[in-house]
């Protein structure tokens, strides 16, 4: 017999195996074995399997410890805390981007925006021109007035 499995179904093939359960089978599980080698084979298949179990299990011993759950863990939470981070500029963005949907909302009447823009502004340029007028002659006044003090103080 070259394997284990071969051997159980060559056992599993006896007639006498198949008609009851294990517990009410007449005779012993050797009585079903044909001769000694099959018994010896069996045997020698148990060792190695529990000289492999071993040698697998020593391996597992051996190896660092693993510990994929803790790194996944660590993975969500780095971009987690990203994300965090990153949160201000997103409500920059978000804040940005309504801008210029409200831009492009309003693109349609933009030309009626400029017009009146400038119908306001030209109704208040003689105002604002005026306003500047006055603040440039005062300013004029002042460093007139300032000049005089600083001749007044250089002759003394």
């Amino acid at each position: 017999m070259d394997t284990l499995w071969e051997e159980v179904e060559e056992l599993d093939e006896n007639p006498d195996s198949k008609q009851q359960p294990d517990h009410h089978r007449q005779g012993s599980f050797s009585s079903n074995i044909r001769s000694g080698r099959q018994l010896d084979s069996i045997g020698k298949r148990g060792k190695e399997l529990t000289m492999e179990l071993a040698k697998l299990t020593k391996k597992l011993a051996e190896m660092p410890e693993i510990d994929y759950d803790k790194n996944k863990i660590k993975f969500v939470h780095m971009f987690t805390e990203r994300a965090l981070e990153s949160n201000e500029h997103i409500q920059m963005i978000v804040n940005r981007l309504k801008v210029i949907e409200k831009i492009h909302e309003d693109s349609p009447d933009i030309n009626a925006t400029i017009d009146k823009i400038s119908a306001q502004s030209k109704a208040n340029m003689p105002q604002t021109l005026a306003k500047e007028e006055a603040a440039i002659t005062g300013v004029k006044k002042q460093i007139g007035e300032n000049l005089r003090e600083l001749q007044k103080l250089m002759e003394k």
